[in-house]
């Protein structure tokens, strides 16, 4: 009967086996339906883990906080930038957002920290597991540069839009529909931060 909210809670855990544990850690209190709920929220919900283990691998938020100590100022402001993106990004548009050397986007690739997979028409793309975009995405609230990467990301999908609408609207590209259902998510998250800050561009990814 609990087997959805297992699973539920598996996948808002990227199926990593320290999350995994801490989570199971709150069924004394919590019933699975309950923390799968609570799972949404962040990872804090996770708790503590086993007592005689490494600071760093009691909770979840340690372990990557630990991982984020050991990269030098500009990855961990390039790792804090690629939270402005919603279900990844290519390689260029994470340079043209963030202004991320390519060494260093191939150092956080290196270190598990992103991940680099294939997307569209078989070029490279950029992602992060989900429990990791949380930890960088607070690191993003945080930063002095946060509103010029939410205006850069937004621009840069409006770009993308415009571009595409002609040949869209001549020819129903099956090629250009599949590069804009992958960025379906970076669309609706440009669209929001547009709603809020720039009618201008609202008006213009709506209309396009």
């Amino acid at each position: 009967d609990t087997l959805p909210a297992v699973v539920e809670v598996c996948r808002r855990v990227d199926g990593l086996p320290l999350a995994i544990e801490l989570a199971a850690g709150r069924v004394g209190l919590l019933s699975v339906s309950e923390l799968a709920g609570r799972v949404r929220s962040g990872l804090d919900v996770l708790g503590q883990g086993q007592r005689d283990a490494p600071a760093r691998q009691r909770t979840l938020e340690a372990t990557l906080e630990w991982s984020y100590d050991l990269l030098d100022p500009e990855e961990q402001r390039v790792l804090a930038a690629l939270a402005v993106f919603a279900g990844g990004c290519t390689v260029a548009d994470a340079q043209a957002v963030t202004d991320a050397p390519l060494e260093v986007l191939e150092s956080l690739v290196a270190k598990n920290l992103v991940l680099a997979g294939t997307g569209h028409e078989g070029s490279r793309r950029l992602a992060m597991l989900e429990t990791v975009r949380a930890f960088a995405h607070a690191r993003l609230e945080r930063a002095d540069e946060k509103e010029a990467i939410a205006r850069r990301h937004g621009e840069r999908y409006l770009a993308l839009v415009e571009r595409v609408l002609p040949e869209l609207e001549w020819t129903g590209s099956p090629s250009v529909l599949a590069e804009l259902d992958q960025e379906l998510d970076n669309l609706r998250a440009a669209f929001a931060w547009a709603l809020d800050r720039s009618p201008e561009v609202a008006l213009r990814l709506a209309s396009a």
